[in-house]
C-alpha cells in the first residue's frame, strides 16, 4: 500500500532514524555533516546487522571516525537536500533545516515501491557522483554471501580494483521483478566477474547515473545481473554469493 505524509520539522531528525532503524539491506542517507551524530547510533546499528550505509554529507565538513557506521561516505561543498532510503520501500526527503536545529521546513515521507526508488536514483545521480569520495569501509573477507545486491557490488568492485578473480553464484529472476514481493522462485547462476558497471565508488564505471550491475561469464557466455527492477541487464539478482578463484 503505498502513502505519502508530511512530517514537521520536530520530528525530522526521529523520522531518518527510524528509517535507518528499518533498513535491512540497503540505506542512503543525505544530511548536513554537522547532524550526523544524530544519528551515528542508529547508522552504527545498521553496519552491525549487514546493512549497505551510503552516507552523504554536506555543508561543512568534520573529522570523523567512520568506519563504525558507514560503508563509503561522501562529502558536499554545497547545501543538498536532507533524504533519507531504506532498502526499496520507504524514504523521506526535504530541505535539511527539516532535520537540523534550525527546525525549518519539512519533510516528505514516501512509501512507494515506485518512488522510493526514484528517491534513492535522484540521490545517487544528482548529488552523491558530484561529491568527493571520504572514507570506504575495509573489504569484506571472502568466500561472502550477501543479501544485499548493491554491497555485493561494492565488493565485487574492490575486487576487481585489486585485481582479484571472483566466482559469482546469484539468484536471478527475469528484468522488472521486484524480489521483495514476487511469488516466482529464483534461478540460480553461476559465472566468473568479468566487469562491474557502478558509481558507489571512486572511480564510477557506469555508463549512466543509476547504473548498477554485474558482469559475469560461463560457458562462452556473458551475461549481466542488476538490482531489484532491473530492466537493461539481462536478469534481476537477489542473494549473490562471491568467491575467490585465484587463491
Amino acid at each position: 500500500m503505498s502513502s505519502v505524509r508530511s512530517i514537521d520539522a520536530a520530528d525530522g531528525a526521529a523520522a531518518v532514524r527510524e528509517l535507518i532503524d528499518r533498513a535491512e539491506r540497503r540505506v542512503c542517507v543525505s544530511v548536513p555533516a554537522g547532524t550526523i551524530e544524530t544519528f551515528r547510533e542508529s547508522l552504527a546499528a545498521a553496519v552491525d546487522r549487514g546493512v549497505l550505509a551510503l552516507v552523504l554529507v554536506h555543508d561543512q565538513s568534520q573529522p570523523t571516525e567512520w568506519a563504525e557506521f558507514a560503508t563509503i561516505v561522501r562529502h558536499s561543498r554545497s547545501v543538498e537536500p536532507a533524504i533519507c532510503t531504506a532498502d526499496e520501500q520507504v524514504g523521506v526527503i526535504g530541505p535539511p533545516g527539516a532535520i537540523d536545529d534550525s527546525g525549518q521546513g519539512s519533510l516528505t515521507m514516501v512509501e512507494d515501491l515506485r518512488l522510493a526508488r526514484l528517491m534513492f536514483g535522484s540521490l545517487l545521480g544528482n548529488y552523491w557522483m558530484r561529491a568527493a569520495e571520504l572514507f570506504v569501509t575495509d573489504p569484506d573477507p571472502l568466500p561472502a554471501r550477501y543479501e544485499s545486491f548493491f554491497r555485493a557490488v561494492v565488493r565485487a568492485t574492490q575486487a576487481l580494483q585489486r585485481r582479484r578473480t571472483l566466482r559469482v553464484t546469484v539468484d536471478t529472476y527475469p528484468p522488472q521483478t521486484i524480489p521483495a514481493v514476487t511469488d516466482r522462485e529464483p534461478t540460480p547462476r553461476t559465472g566468473r566477474l568479468v566487469n562491474v558497471r557502478q558509481s558507489l565508488l571512486v572511480p564510477a564505471t557506469n555508463t549512466f547515473p543509476v547504473e548498477t550491475s554485474l558482469a559475469l561469464a560461463a560457458n562462452d557466455r556473458r551475461f549481466s545481473v542488476g538490482g531489484s527492477g532491473a530492466i537493461v541487464e539481462d536478469y534481476v539478482a537477489d542473494r549473490i554469493r562471491l568467491e575467490p578463484i585465484d587463491a
